[in-house]
């Protein structure tokens, strides 16, 4: 193998290695299981996630603002606004169930509108790997609490009619958890004024 060759497959593992965060919505699952076969299942249980949910959706969307505040940034103002959505999901008031599938039109619709626009910061350092990966934890949460995964249709997770809220609040906490990582990740390095950093592609936005 030449070391050009070998360039190129470490160039590309490592390519691959930065989408672990991916694996973490899936290991939230595992956890679960894990504290049931522990006789510890409590600590995956409703009450547990619903303490911590709201904490650090709410941190998550006081950094984005903070940041979008900090550098004028549209790309956090997104995500702030995103994450707010979340964080009113989670105090559960009348109106919120259906309210944050409004948010969630809106911040699509406006990523797709000015994806060029948020680019530069979408691709600055390891946000977007964050980015997706809570993204997909948050899909996974859905499809969760839509038992997909119930007995009567898939049959891939076991005893899901009994711990698909653990499941569910879990997973959910998971990305939550994400998005508070990437609140951090994609905090503004820059100074008030400057351009942000070019994208490291030239792809659209995704």
């Amino acid at each position: 193998m030449t070391a050009e060759s070998r360039i190129h497959i470490n160039a590309s593992l490592s390519r691959i290695l930065r989408w672990w965060p991916s694996l973490l919505g899936p290991l939230g699952i595992l956890y679960v299981y894990t504290l049931e076969a522990l006789g510890l299942g409590e600590f995956a249980g409703r009450y547990i996630n619903e303490s911590l949910a709201m904490p650090i959706i709410g941190l998550a969307s006081l950094v984005y603002w903070a940041s979008a505040i900090r550098v004028k940034s549209e790309f956090h103002l997104l995500l702030a606004v995103l994450t707010l959505g979340f964080f009113f999901r989670e105090w559960h008031f009348e109106g919120t169930s259906g309210g944050v599938y409004v948010v969630l039109l809106v911040c699509v619709s406006w990523a797709a509108l000015r994806r060029n626009q948020l680019a530069p910061s979408y691709y600055q350092g390891h946000t977007r790997y964050w980015l997706i990966a809570a993204i997909f934890a948050y899909f996974l949460s859905q499809l969760i609490a839509r038992r997909v995964f119930s007995a009567n249709e898939l049959d891939l997770l076991p005893y899901e009619d009994v711990l698909h809220i653990s499941l569910e609040e879990t997973v959910e906490n998971v990305a939550h958890l994400m998005m508070l990582v990437t609140s951090i990740v994609a905090w503004p390095r820059i100074r008030q004024g400057q351009n942000p950093p070019p994208r490291e592609t030239n792809g659209p936005l995704s």
